[in-house]
């Protein structure tokens, strides 16, 4: 397969795109310290469970892109009650050119992700309604690149 036949094959495959950046993330957040599991089945709200070396637990819910578009994130998730101990983290899980670019990462709290979304409102300015899912636009999520920071310290 030629490299533009393998662009063409990760763009279109959200499930690759997904696996990638899940195994991304719990590679970075391993090699950063942290001790990481990964979720088996059906966990809407969480793809990895996490801990800093002393145990403070907390969940990731990850959400691979491969290309600057709007992520979907289950409706749930957005309007769940705030948790300090749940994050999103969104992955531009690039398509392999040569040389290889990595993937870049952005991390939010489970109350900035609810914090964009909750300001998302139709030109009549009630806010929009959807009972499958929402998302948020790649304008909201860029400004969190490689904010690790957020998430528990390992003091």
């Amino acid at each position: 397969m030629n490299s533009v036949a393998v662009q063409k094959a990760i763009k279109g495959d959200k499930y690759r795109v997904s696996m990638a950046a899940t195994f991304a993330v719990a590679s970075e957040l391993s090699r950063r310290g942290y001790n990481v599991g990964l979720t088996v089945g059906n966990t809407p709200k969480v793809d990895l469970i996490c801990s800093v070396p002393e145990g403070k637990a907390f969940k990731v819910q990850v959400k691979g892109l491969s290309g600057k578009t709007s992520v979907w994130i289950q409706r749930r998730f957005l309007t769940a009650p705030k948790q300090k101990n749940l994050f999103l983290i969104v992955v531009l899980v690039p398509p392999p050119p040569e040389p290889y670019v990595g993937p870049r990462f952005f991390i939010l709290t489970h109350a900035q992700a609810i914090q964009r979304w909750s300001a998302y409102t139709k030109k009549d300015g009630t806010p929009y309604s959807s009972t499958s899912g929402d998302g948020l636009y790649w304008k909201d999520i860029e400004p969190y690149e490689g904010k690790w920071e957020v998430l528990p310290n390992q003091s």
